[in-house]
């Protein structure tokens, strides 16, 4: 932060999923649900698809906290936490190598490289153990879809709650396939898997990623099931390369998101349609996820957009407008 007056911040953006990096190692300025609403605001603020601070850790290198472009706190970002740290590392305040970050869904190892190009970098991180949850299955075909009963439902501490949500998803996936087989879609089955990657997922294998699909039935899915989840919906093209379109919880419809990246892949294994490593070709590009062990490891570039610098009482002003507004 440059002076009482002027927030700076980096954007930057992974795979075109961008965020506005703030880096305050000091711990002197949090931002607030209704300042990340206003700077995220793709029309009346700077826009981005969330807000990431990165702080000195307690043992660890940094820590970084995140907020959604609707205010509300995430636990993790792939993209996310590549481009804090390449900001931390331009701002000189680490070096190239392995940077350690605290994340609310734990810690995380970053390998990160400089790009030859100005403001690029390459990171891998250690995204954590994928855990795989309930799996469900409806039946596609001419005279639509019937749910199936859930299969596969790992024990969980909250089997209630994983029930009412399987509930849910399962008559949401009926009306997907419903949909699907009204457009043509052949025959066959309709998999669903729930994915644990700190933050909560729902892997779709679908035979073919729509983006009018994504946006409508993604948001109907996150606002129908108790505290939320991302939705991706897959292709496996081949068994090196799925194809993925995601709706972020908080977010919307993304260009990239490197846990769903995670989760798509982790279903998939579990599927028996991708192997290890492979490649998952979201909207605004590649990204790669291998296992280590029982770990997910994702790979994918980073980039420098723009240094910006926002006067405290705009920003003040205009989170006023949008805690008012409400908007997203």
């Amino acid at each position: 932060m440059g002076g009482d007056r002027t927030l700076r911040l980096a954007k930057y953006h992974g795979a075109g999923n961008d965020f506005l990096v703030l880096v305050d190692l000091d711990g002197r300025r949090p931002v607030s649900a209704a300042e990340a609403r206003a700077l995220c605001d793709r029309r009346r603020g700077v826009g981005a698809d969330g807000v990431l601070r990165a702080v000195a850790g307690n043992g660890t290198d940094l820590r970084m906290e995140l907020r959604n472009a609707d205010g509300s706190v995430a636990e993790m970002s792939g993209n996310g936490i590549r481009c804090l740290v390449h900001a931390v590392v331009d701002a000189g305040a680490a070096g190239e190598g392995t940077v350690s970050v605290a994340t609310a869904a734990g810690v995380r190892h970053v390998a990160i490289e400089l790009g030859p190009a100005p403001g690029t970098a390459r990171a891998e991180v250690d995204m954590g153990e994928p855990v795989l949850g309930s799996e469900l299955r409806v039946r596609v075909g001419p005279a639509g879809a019937a749910p199936a009963p859930p299969a596969d439902a790992d024990a969980d501490a909250d089997a209630d709650a994983d029930a009412d949500a399987d509930a849910v998803v399962a008559r949401l996936l009926a009306q997907l396939a419903a949909r699907l087989a009204a457009g043509g879609a052949p025959p066959g089955e309709l998999r669903a898997r729930r994915v644990d990657m700190g933050n909560p997922h729902l892997v779709v294998l679908v035979p073919d990623v729509d983006a009018a699909v994504v946006r409508s039935w993604g948001s109907a899915v996150d606002g129908a099931v108790p505290g939320g989840t991302n939705v991706e919906l897959v292709r496996a093209a081949r068994r090196d390369l799925i194809e993925l379109g995601v709706w972020e919880r908080g977010a919307g419809a993304t260009l990239a998101c490197g846990t769903g990246s995670c989760a798509s892949a982790a279903a998939c294994w579990a599927w028996d349609v991708a192997d290890a490593p492979v490649t998952v070709r979201n909207p605004g590009g590649d990204l790669r996820v291998d296992r280590r062990g029982a770990l997910a490891v994702l790979g994918g570039p980073s980039a420098r957009v723009a240094e910006v610098a926002v006067d405290e009482e705009v920003l003040a002003a205009m989170a006023g407008d949008a805690a008012g507004a409400g908007r997203p």
